[in-house]
């Protein structure tokens, strides 16, 4: 054996990321093994020089950029055994969205019925319509998931005739088109036979999706099907349909006379009510926000703002689902109010009926803003707080580390003290000057008046204010 092909092991999806790659010998094998209710016609045989615990049945392979299916995995003392089944990967449309699955024959084959087999790694539903070689089938029935992969199976029959009638809609004549497995039959899914209906009657399957335009159909409703007339004769009850959104729904037609308004080049009948269709506009939420990148101070907090719409239309009070990513970083609650927690990087998921936003969220540590102060004091003698009488004493500024200050500009201003409430400023001093924007002159009275004032200079780029009270004494007071 050659262990000269690398093997990606996906896991239980093919549309994983590769889990771990490993080299084996990889060999052209054609074998056809029976499992799960089908017959998978392997084409590649896996040798693995150990016993590799991601090797397991129902998982998938990468070999060469081709998807492969383990079907069965042998195990030996020193190796395993390995067959594989290719992913010959479709392209479909699956109630008219792109979609990738597989389709394969079935094992029995009713010769009467066009039945595929449809397996994906998302889910499918009985009834889904789906678009596949250019003809429409219905999903209709064994939706099952395999317990060990992500994958979902099911059965497809091929849509043979349409079901179609005038309508009036949005006030426009139309032509609705309900494409139908139309049998002269009804199978037996237990005993894989085909058993026949009255030689007048129909029997029609319709997939879920069509609902919109089958509530429109009651008894007596008329379809012309192959030159023939047909008139409604039992149709399901849809309610559990609606709940469950998925399911077929069974309508029983008879043939009957043809009326004098019967289109049959065009396959139109004439009913005797014309449905009335208004179609509805729908949903369309959006959600937005403001700002998708935020920075949050530690322990404060931020107001999530999101902004959601249906159909262009602003939602005042929306509902609003939060999901933080990292919960030790930020928090927020069912308002959308955001708290920082510790210093780092998170995201918060919103989700509005659907749609969802990203928030990148920072939290920094607040930083400590160094604090400004000024002080007032004498140009000779900076501890000095008086003056006598008559005597001049001139005031300078510095900052906290005792240094005049000379990139700042001061306004000075007079306050009466608490100490002498009846005694004004104009009283305490004979005159006061500015002398410069960091400099205040004040001359004493020698009225013999004392008692105290309050010089107040405000800083004109900050806003940071400095008060020196002053004292005023007398001629012989020290």
């Amino acid at each position: 054996m050659f262990d000269d092909t690398i093997v990606k092991i996906l896991g239980n999806s093919y549309a994983n990321a590769p889990l771990k790659s490993i080299e084996c010998d990889v060999q052209d094998h054609t074998s056809t093994i029976d499992k799960e209710d089908y017959s998978y016609k392997c084409s590649k045989l896996l040798f693995v020089d150990s016993i590799e615990p991601l090797i397991s049945e129902n998982f998938y392979l990468k070999i060469e950029n081709k998807i492969y299916k383990i079907i069965k995995a042998d195990t030996y003392s020193d190796h395993m055994e390995v067959y594989l089944f290719y992913c010959d990967f479709k392209d479909v449309m699956i109630n008219d969205v792109d979609k990738k699955v597989l389709i394969e024959e079935t094992t029995e084959q009713i010769a009467t019925l066009d039945e595929k087999l449809i397996l994906s790694n998302f889910e499918i539903r009985t009834g889904d319509l789906v678009e596949f070689q250019s003809h429409k089938w219905i999903i209709t029935s064994q939706i099952s998931k395999d317990g060990n992969a992500i994958e979902y199976r099911g059965r497809m029959r091929k849509c043979n005739n349409n079901l179609r009638y005038k309508a009036i809609v949005d006030g426009t004549d139309r032509v609705i088109s309900i494409p139908a497995i139309i049998d002269k039959g009804t199978l037996s899914l237990t005993e894989g036979k085909y058993f026949n209906t009255v030689d007048n009657e129909l029997s029609c399957q319709v997939g879920y999706t069509m609902i919109n335009k089958i509530k429109y159909i009651k008894v007596g409703f008329e379809f012309i099907l192959n030159g023939t007339v047909w008139s409604v004769l039992g149709i399901d009850n849809v309610s559990s349909i609606i709940f469950d959104e998925q399911g077929i729904i069974y309508i029983r037609l008879r043939s009957t006379l043809s009326n004098q308004g019967d289109n049959f080049e065009l396959g139109l009948p004439h009913n005797e009510t014309t449905p009335v269709i208004t179609t509805s506009i729908g949903d369309d939420f959006t959600i937005e926000l403001p700002t998708y990148n935020t920075e949050i101070i530690q322990n404060k907090k931020f107001q999530i703002m999101a902004i959601c719409k249906n159909n262009n239309t602003i939602v005042t009070s929306p509902t609003l689902n939060y999901n933080v990513t990292d919960y030790t970083i930020c928090k927020v609650d069912a308002t959308g109010l955001v708290t920082g927690i510790k210093e780092g990087a998170t995201t918060i998921i919103i989700n509005y009926m659907g749609e969802e936003v990203t928030l990148n969220v920072t939290i920094t540590v607040a930083s400590i803003e160094p604090v400004i102060t000024y002080k007032i004091v004498a140009v000779q003698g900076s501890d000095v707080n008086y003056i006598n009488y008559g005597s001049p004493k001139t005031w300078r500024m510095i900052d906290k580390k005792g240094i005049d200050v000379v990139d700042k500009t001061f306004t000075f201003a007079l306050e009466q003290s608490d100490k002498n409430p009846t005694i004004t400023p104009q009283k305490l001093l004979a005159s006061f000057t500015i002398i410069s924007d960091v400099r205040y002159k004040m001359i004493a009275n020698d009225s013999n008046i004392k008692g105290y004032l309050n010089l107040v200079a405000t800083c004109n780029e900050n806003g940071v204010i400095a008060i020196k009270q002053i004292e005023i004494k007398g001629a012989m007071d020290y």
